[in-house]
């Protein structure tokens, strides 16, 4: 990127404007692409079903019946997306004008995918030489 003064910036990939800049087709609005820290949507947890209530005379038995059956536990979820994860979601066409644009980019999204692909694996370059 070239600042007002003439001199050059490298932007590292890892910032949210590199795709927008990078891939204006794919982002006509300026929309920011994957950054670090970006948080999962919050999405409320399905509840198993619950066992019919009884009048009151419950056996110990049952008890453990209610017990055993209330499904396993839930792993605890991360808070964070990872690139891949954001690069996932924006492959699959969702039948709508923005989603269609990567979709339906041709080389260009082969360009695409080839750039999150070498951005996912840079991360992990870097996860594994510092820890």
């Amino acid at each position: 990127m070239r600042a007002r003064g003439g001199e050059l910036w490298r932007i590292n990939d890892l910032h949210p404007a590199y795709d927008p800049l990078h891939f204006v087709l794919f982002h006509p609005h300026g929309e920011p692409g994957w950054q670090l820290d970006m948080p999962h949507a919050v999405v409320a947890p399905v509840s198993p079903p619950q066992p019919p209530q009884d009048d009151g005379n419950e056996e110990e038995g049952d008890v453990e019946h209610v017990a055993a059956n209330a499904g396993p536990a839930q792993p605890a979820q991360r808070k964070k997306i990872i690139a891949r994860e954001w690069a996932c979601y924006h492959m699959h066409d969702r039948n709508s004008a923005s989603h269609a644009l990567f979709v339906y980019g041709k080389r260009l999204y082969q360009e695409w995918g080839v750039d999150q692909y070498s951005k996912v694996e840079s991360q992990r370059l870097f996860y594994i030489r510092n820890n």
